[in-house]
């Protein structure tokens, strides 16, 4: 599979519907409906895979309801509340919010779905493809090879690529010595641009204001914590997957992220391709080189330019759609190679009030289609965190958060019956779940947490140390998994300093042969038993995150008898399965969570980039 697959065209005649459904699957070489195994990953090929499934009817759940007394049911709360958390953020940070049916909200549970769906909406794509990562592994000619064959079907097909530019050119110049290639990410792309020039976009960011000496005097790698191209975007016409998973073998395989698939929304997959076609603007051109051959299938040489995305194919225009014609994304004015943070600010800035009003005009859109919106159930609050150019949606939007559930609950405790109150009977309580493969909290959201009433439960899953992706690596970043160790000490000592040992439980994610990379928060109320709310995407919580990186965020809400609501629960149900290490103090006694005072000292000084 290295270079071939087709697509199968399946069609079906719903009942009671006259017009046929198209889908499409992507086979294997030969066209027939097989399942493949590749590169240790495995996907489904088949055409009857693809045909749509009978449709569900939403299941009742219920909780019991320590107030009345009785098992209150939840079956038929088919709309998010009018003064909702999604409503009541975006209004207050001035942000769009976009409306969706929960049907066409997915949540993948493996990284081997991950793969499947990237893979189905670049066969799909019949307009556009547009990915952000931090970088695309070296090694996956395969989903290029998906790329080149759907350019190759589609000459109107356009592709944007963004990913992080120290990154993507780690290993260096591309060389060959002995039949063996030394290539990276970027010369992977080259490639791709050398061979589809008039299709293909690949940007690659640089954090403003690195100096390239430093670069040289420390390394790549260890420059890299200065900031990053964090976000994980995978769009292709009407669907896009939001993630904090990179395109790379081990998300494919064996390590745990998370990931949601909206699909049949333009609007919203407007408004993320035009936010990486802004990214993109304030990044490098990657070109193969004059002087490349194309003796190599899947690499480059390449170069660096930088053109302010005067040369980008596609653009946004004033009324939200991305176009060949289009330029306004182009930024206000001239933007400096390694100053533009300020410009970029201004031009993000305009871009979310922008966008605001998109989302306000078509809400009153379809106000005038009863139907239409009858079947809304899910709101949708994108949140953008990019430090260097002083956008902080994120941390805008986490107290304001706390404090909504805090102002919910609050009259629930009011009224709790003097059984309760006693202790005699439980109390019900709201539950924040939240989790992050680095342990590395933001100041802020620790204070948030620690200072949160004993009405809310908190519980946190990190990765165990064997499960942190950097266990067992070479170099500086083997010290890695202590220092998360030392940071989760530490915020464990304020736990109990706090007096919140009932109310905040750590828990560590540990799976034999398996990393943990997801990140996430989701909010289940005191009177349901399934998440309402998450938050997913890209942001690891911590420091990095919050001052140095660029991450996207999806904040969720959907109604407590939506098939999202279920599916979330089946998903952080899905992850405790495996969290399975409780924290405590004896925990950080153990021989093997010893933290050498060296590795003490070093993460204290570079904890604002963890």
């Amino acid at each position: 599979m290295a270079t071939g697959g087709i697509l199968i065209e399946t069609r079906a005649v719903l009942t009671g519907v006259g017009a046929p459904c198209v889908r499409r699957c992507y086979a294997g070489v030969s066209g027939k409906p097989k399942s493949v195994t590749h590169s240790c990953r495995t996907f489904t090929a088949s055409a009857q895979a693809c045909l749509p499934k009978a449709p569900q009817l939403a299941q009742p759940t219920s909780t019991w309801n320590p107030i009345r007394g009785k098992v209150r049911s939840s079956y038929g709360v088919t709309r998010v509340p009018k003064d909702s958390f999604s409503k009541r953020i975006a209004h207050k940070l001035s942000l769009p919010r976009f409306k969706a049916r929960s049907g066409d909200v997915r949540i993948l549970q493996t990284p081997a779905a991950f793969y499947d769906e990237v893979r189905a909406i670049i066969g799909r794509a019949e307009e556009r493809i547009y990915f952000s990562s931090l970088y695309i592994g070296k090694g996956e000619t395969e989903l290029i090879d998906c790329i080149r064959q759907a350019l190759r079907k589609k000459p109107y097909l356009k592709v944007l690529l963004l990913a992080d530019a120290l990154r993507s050119t780690r290993e260096g110049p591309l060389t060959e010595a002995n039949g063996k290639i030394n290539g990276s990410g970027a010369s992977l792309l080259a490639a791709l641009v050398r061979d589809f020039p008039h299709q293909v976009d690949v940007r690659l960011y640089r954090t403003p204001g690195l100096p390239v000496w430093l670069e040289k005097v420390i390394g790549k790698r260890l420059v890299e914590g200065a900031g990053l191209q964090h976000m994980k975007i995978y769009g292709g016409d009407d669907e896009v997957i939001i993630s904090g998973a990179n395109l790379s073998n081990d998300y494919f395989t064996n390590r745990q992220d998370r990931y949601v698939h909206v699909q049949r929304h333009r609007l919203l997959s407007n408004y993320l391709h035009s936010l990486v076609l802004l990214t993109s603007r304030f990044s490098y051109n990657l070109k193969a080189s004059a002087a490349a051959s194309s003796s190599l299938t899947h690499h480059a040489p390449y170069d660096l330019h930088w053109d302010d995305g005067s040369d980008l194919l596609l653009s946004e225009d004033e009324d939200g759609n991305v176009t060949e014609e289009a330029s306004l994304s182009i930024a206000p004015k001239k933007s400096k190679e390694y100053a533009f943070a300020e410009t970029a600010g201004v031009a993000l800035r305009e871009f979310t009030d922008r966008w605001r009003i998109h989302t306000e005009a078509a809400k009153k859109r379809r106000a005038q289609d009863e139907r239409a919106d009858d079947e809304v159930d899910t709101f949708i609050v994108p949140v953008i965190q990019m430090g260097p150019m002083a956008i902080r949606q994120e941390t805008d939007a986490m107290p304001l958060l706390f404090e909504a559930i805090e102002q919910q609950e609050a009259p629930i405790q009011e009224t709790l019956p003097a059984a309760v109150k006693k202790g005699r009977l439980p109390a019900p309580r709201a539950t924040i779940d939240f989790t992050s493969g680095y342990f590395s909290l933001y100041p802020l959201y620790k204070s948030l947490i620690l200072k949160a009433p004993t009405s809310i439960r908190t519980r946190i899953i990190t990765a165990a140390p064997i499960s942190n992706g950097f266990f067992g690596s070479k170099g500086i970043s083997r010290h890695l998994p202590p220092a998360y160790t030392w940071l989760e000490s530490k915020f464990w000592d304020a736990v109990k300093r706090e007096g919140k040992k009932k109310s905040i439980e750590i828990r560590e994610w540990e799976r034999d042969g398996w990393t943990y990379h997801s990140k996430g928060v989701w909010h289940t109320s005191s009177t349901q038993s399934a998440p309402t709310l998450t938050l997913i995407g890209s942001s690891n919580f911590g420091s990095r995150s919050a001052l140095r990186d660029l991450e996207c965020t999806l904040l969720i809400e959907t109604a407590p008898s939506s098939s999202l609501s279920r599916s979330l629960k089946k998903e952080i149900d899905a992850l405790r399965e495996h969290a399975t290490v409780p924290v405590n103090t004896e925990l950080f006694r153990r021989e093997d969570r010893k933290v050498h005072w060296g590795v003490k000292l070093a993460t204290e000084l570079i904890k604002g980039r963890l």
